[in-house]
C-alpha cells in the first residue's frame, strides 16, 4: 500500500529525492550495511591512529585556524611541561629531604629519554654578581642614593674627600651639628664605629707587616648594600628547594619534547611512577617520607584517566537506560537494538570526522558525544515510530520506509540542519575549546541524521524481512496520559505556567539594584579541572 500519485505530486523534489535515496538503499540493504560498517571501521581505525586526547585548555596541534590562536602562549612558555616532585616528611628533617632529593635528582638526570632540565638543587657559586636581583625596590633606591654620593669624587677626581683625615673631619662636624640639635642619629655612631674599626684593623696589620688589602681589610666607607643577600650567597654553597620548616622539598623536572611521539607526557609520567615505585621498594627512603607528583602535565594526565573511566561508565549506563526505556515502548528488544547500533555508528563516524577536522579532542570538546547521543536516539526513535505506525496501516517494508523518509525523514533533515547551525554559532566564541565543541557537535548532529536516513532503513529492511506484519506492534503510549494531556488544556496550561514560575523564582533573587541571577558565573579555567 502506498500514497496516491496526487499526494506524491504535492511533495517537493528534495523530499522525493530523499525518499528515492532510501528506497535505493533498501533495495540492496546488505550492500548498504556492509558499506556503512566498513566506513565505521575505517573511522575507528583512523581515530585510534591519529586522534589525540588532550587535557590542556591551551593545547596546540590543531589543524583548524580558529583553534590555533591559543598555541602562541604555550609555545612561548614551557612551564606547562614541567613536573613538580614533592618530598614531604611528618616532622622537620632537612637532611633526610636533601638525601631523597639527591637520589631522585640523579635518577631523573640519567633518564634522558623522558626528562630534561632537572632542578633538584642550585649551586650558588658566582651568585654575588647577581645580588641586585634579590633586592627590593626601596633597597635598590637606597643603594643608588649612596652610589650617587661618590659621583663628585669620581667625576672630579677629588679622591682627597675619601681619605681618612677628610672622613674624620666630616664625621666630627656631623656629630657636632647633631649634638647642638640635641639628638645624635644612630647612623652617625655606626659611621664612627666603622671608621674606628677600619683604622684599628689597619694599624694591627701594619704592625704585623701584613698587606691590608690581602688580609680582610675593611674600608671606612659605608656599605653600598645594607642587606645580607650578598653575604649569604657564598661561593660553593648549595641550595635546595625546601621550606623554612624543613618538612617539604621540591624537585622541578621538564618533560622532554618529542614531536614524533604524541604520547610523550603519558610515557614520561608512567616512567616517573615506575621510578618512584622501584626506589621505594629498594628502601631508598623510609616509610615516613611521602613522595608525590604535581604540575599541569600530571594533573591533566590523571584528569584524562578519570574522564575516560567516567565516560566508559556513563556510556554503559546510558546504553542500559536506553534499553530499559525503549524495551517497553517498542514492546521488544529488536528495534531498540537497531537504535543502539545506529548510535554506535554515528559516534564512530563523528570521532573520525573530529580526527580529520581538528586532529584532537579535549576534555571540553569531547562533550560533543553527549549531543550526538541525544540527537541520534531522538532521530532513530522518531523514524522507527513512524515506520511501525505505517506497517500497522498495511504498508509493505519498501513503501513504508520510503514514506517515512519523505515525511519524518524530511523533518529529521530540517531539524538536524537547524540544530547544527545553532551549535555552529559557537565558532564565533573567543574561547577555542568552546568553538571546537560547537564545530564537532554540529558535525556529529549532521552525521547522526545521515546515519538514521541511510543506515537505519537498511537495518530495518534486513531485520523485518522475515517478520510477519501481524507480529509488528506500534509503540505503546499510555492512553490515560494522552487523554490527560489533550482533554484538559485549560488545566494543563496553567499548571505548566505555575511550574515554570516556581523554577524562575529559584533562578533569580531581588535586592536594592533589582533582579539578579542566583547562578554565579565562574570564569576561572582552573575550576574546569576535575576536583579529583
Amino acid at each position: 500500500m502506498s500514497g496516491s500519485a496526487e499526494h506524491e505530486q504535492k511533495r517537493s523534489w528534495p523530499v522525493r529525492l530523499l525518499g528515492w535515496t532510501v528506497s535505493a538503499s533498501c533495495s540492496r540493504p546488505r550492500l548498504m550495511l556492509w558499506l556503512m560498517l566498513l566506513l565505521g571501521c575505517g573511522a575507528v581505525g583512523y581515530s585510534v591512529s591519529f586522534l589525540e586526547f588532550r587535557g590542556s585548555r591551551s593545547s596546540g596541534g590543531s589543524r583548524v585556524a580558529f583553534l590555533q590562536q591559543s598555541e602562541a602562549p604555550a609555545d612561548s612558555f614551557g612551564d606547562e611541561r614541567d613536573l613538580l616532585i614533592v618530598v614531604r616528611t611528618e616532622s622537620p628533617n632537612g637532611r633526610l629531604i636533601r638525601s631523597v632529593i639527591d637520589t631522585l635528582g640523579e635518577s631523573l638526570s640519567r633518564d634522558t629519554r623522558h626528562f630534561e632540565d632537572v632542578l633538584s638543587r642550585v649551586n650558588l657559586a658566582a651568585m654575588k654578581r647577581k645580588a641586585l636581583q634579590f633586592l627590593s625596590r626601596d633597597e635598590i633606591l637606597r643603594t643608588e642614593a649612596r652610589l650617587n654620593g661618590y659621583d663628585r669624587v669620581v667625576r672630579n677626581q677629588e679622591w682627597n674627600l675619601v681619605q681618612a683625615d677628610a672622613l674624620t673631619q666630616t664625621l666630627v662636624r656631623q656629630i657636632e651639628r647633631q649634638q647642638q640639635a640635641g639628638q645624635i642619629q644612630e647612623s652617625s655612631w655606626t659611621s664612627a664605629n666603622r671608621l674606628a674599626s677600619s683604622l684599628s684593623s689597619w694599624l694591627q696589620h701594619s704592625v704585623k707587616g701584613d698587606s691590608a688589602e690581602g688580609s680582610g681589610f675593611r674600608a671606612p666607607l659605608p656599605d653600598l648594600l645594607s642587606v645580607a643577600s650578598d653575604q649569604k650567597l657564598t661561593d660553593g654553597m648549595t641550595a635546595y628547594l625546601i621550606n623554612e620548616l624543613e618538612t617539604v622539598g621540591v624537585i622541578q623536572v621538564g618533560i622532554r619534547n618529542s614531536d614524533a611521539d604524541a604520547g610523550t607526557e603519558a610515557d614520561a609520567i608512567n616512567a616517573l611512577k615506575t621510578l618512584l615505585a622501584e626506589a621505594r621498594e629498594a628502601g631508598k627512603w623510609p616509610e615516613t617520607v611521602s613522595v608525590s607528583v604535581t604540575g599541569m602535565p600530571a594533573l591533566e594526565y590523571e584528569e584524562l584517566r578519570a574522564t575516560a573511566s567516567d565516560m566508559a561508565r556513563a556510556g554503559a549506563l546510558s546504553i542500559l537506560l536506553l534499553g530499559l526505556v525503549l524495551w517497553p515502548v517498542f514492546r521488544g528488544g529488536r528495534h531498540p537494538m537497531l537504535v543502539l547500533m545506529t548510535l554506535v555508528l554515528a559516534l564512530c563516524l563523528t570521532f573520525g570526522a573530529a580526527t580529520a577536522v581538528a586532529g584532537r579532542v579535549t576534555l571540553i570538546s569531547s562533550c560533543c558525544a553527549i549531543f550526538v547521543v541525544g540527537m541520534c536516539v531522538d532521530f532513530s526513535v522518531s523514524f522507527i515510530n513512524r515506520y511501525l505506525a505505517l506497517r500497522q496501516e498495511l504498508y509493505e517494508i519498501p513503501d513504508a520506509l520510503r514514506e517515512v523518509a519523505e515525511t519524518t525523514g524530511s523533518e529529521i533533515q530540517v531539524s538536524a540542519v537547524t540544530t547544527a547551525l545553532a551549535f555552529s554559532t559557537a565558532l564565533l566564541s573567543g574561547f577555542p575549546e568552546l568553538a571546537e565543541l560547537g564545530a564537532l557537535s554540529a558535525i556529529g548532529i549532521l552525521i547522526s541524521a545521515a546515519s538514521v536516513l541511510l543506515f537505519l532503513p537498511s537495518l530495518i529492511a534486513v531485520c523485518d524481512e522475515e517478520t510477519e506484519m501481524e507480529l509488528l506492534q506500534a509503540p505503546t503510549f499510555s492512553p490515560r496520559l494522552k487523554l490527560l494531556l489533550t482533554s484538559r488544556p485549560l488545566i494543563i496550561i496553567p499548571l505548566a505556567m505555575l511550574l515554570l514560575g516556581a523554577a524562575a523564582a529559584f533562578a533569580v533573587r531581588s535586592d536594592e539594584s533589582g533582579l539578579l541571577s542566583t547562578v554565579e558565573y565562574n570564569s576561572s579555567q582552573i575550576d574546569l579541572h576535575s576536583p579529583r
